[in-house]
């Protein structure tokens, strides 16, 4: 048997008419690996599917155990802190404006997942109930993190691959998932 017999013998690399798969051009959908067909996944404690992705307990908080929550989570210098509440209280003042019963659901509502990058062209900047004054992209920008940090949104995955802050992606693991984050470090360590 030559080592084109293999390929296309190979249900992972080879496709009928001895094509690499991926390379043929007219191929039908193959189905993901996963559970077999009635089995149920397992997933670790604490990472179990929302069976309602608009409410879970971050998301349904007041905005008073919002704030105290979010910066049990967010962390920072005493002045990043500062810049971090004023953002928390911009968006929060801006997401209560839009319909729904949680906070994902007005996330939701408001367009932001959809704006991508310019989400923050939605928040008005220089209004709010604790206060006028103006607060800066960045400061909105800064705002977010701890709300994601927090569980209180979860924007889309294309949303979040939208976003210029990989150490909030970094920081979100950290806080989330600790033994998911060691395990992939374990794993990278591993091939290196």
């Amino acid at each position: 048997m030559t080592a084109a017999d293999l390929l296309v013998a190979d249900p992972v690399f080879g496709a009928p008419g001895g094509l690499l798969l991926g390379n043929e051009r007219h191929r039908q959908r193959r189905a993901l690996p996963g559970p077999e067909r009635g089995a149920t996944p397992v997933f670790p404690p604490g990472q179990e599917p929302r069976p309602d992705r608009g409410h879970w307990p971050q998301t349904t908080m007041s905005r008073t155990e919002v704030e105290t929550h979010v910066f049990g989570v967010a962390g920072g210098t005493q002045d990043a802190m500062k810049v971090k509440l004023v953002g928390v209280r911009r968006v929060l003042d801006w997401l209560e404006a839009q319909p729904g019963g949680s906070w994902q659901q007005r996330w939701r509502s408001s367009g932001a997942d959809a704006s991508g990058r310019d989400w923050v062209d939605l928040v008005p900047l220089g209004t709010g109930r604790h206060g006028g004054g103006t607060a800066k992209p960045g400061t909105i920008r800064a705002g977010l993190v701890p709300l994601l940090l927090g569980q209180v949104v979860c924007p889309s995955m294309a949303w979040l691959l939208a976003q210029n802050f990989s150490q909030t992606l970094r920081r979100a693991f950290e806080v989330i998932d600790p033994d998911g984050l060691m395990a992939l470090r374990r794993a990278a360590g591993a091939e290196q």
